[in-house]
């Protein structure tokens, strides 16, 4: 082979390359398309009597006398699903304990203040008391901050 043929058979080998961008766009969508396959039809079972949102969903290729044992099972031992964040408070602290990184020796740096509109203001405040009220998390007030 000579080299002018060489020479044409790179820049060919170069030219079918796909770009890396496109490459991992194609890769991306592989994998979300990865995501979508079930592998089974699923249905959903409501565990809990009278409480809509305590469900959890079940493959629908199993037999039907296995179906009803496994809801049976799941319904016996609905105390053991942690439902909210307010269901997993009993957790040992030997299995998982959740520490922040922080010298106590610094004071707190408070963020600036953001102006926002007067309905994003209400939007904002609703949104924290409603975080602050249903959920575990602590308003930490500093003075000078």
């Amino acid at each position: 082979m000579s080299k002018k043929e060489e020479k044409k058979i790179e820049i060919t080998h170069d030219c079918t390359l796909p770009p890396l961008e496109q490459s991992e766009k194609v890769k991306k969508r592989r994998l979300e398309e990865e995501k979508l396959a079930a592998a089974e039809e699923l249905k959903n079972v409501q565990i809990v009597d009278g409480e809509p949102k305590k469900f959890t969903s079940i493959g629908t290729a199993m037999g039907q006398r296995i179906g009803e044992e496994l809801v049976q099972f799941l319904r016996t031992n609905s105390d053991v699903f942690a439902w909210s964040v307010h269901d997993l408070t009993g957790i040992d602290p030997r299995v998982m304990v959740h520490k922040l990184n922080v010298n106590p020796n610094f004071r707190p740096v408070t963020q600036k203040k953001r102006n926002f509109r007067q309905e994003r203001n209400e939007i904002i405040k609703e949104e924290v008391d409603k975080l602050l009220t249903r959920s575990t998390f602590v308003r930490y007030n500093t003075q000078n901050g």
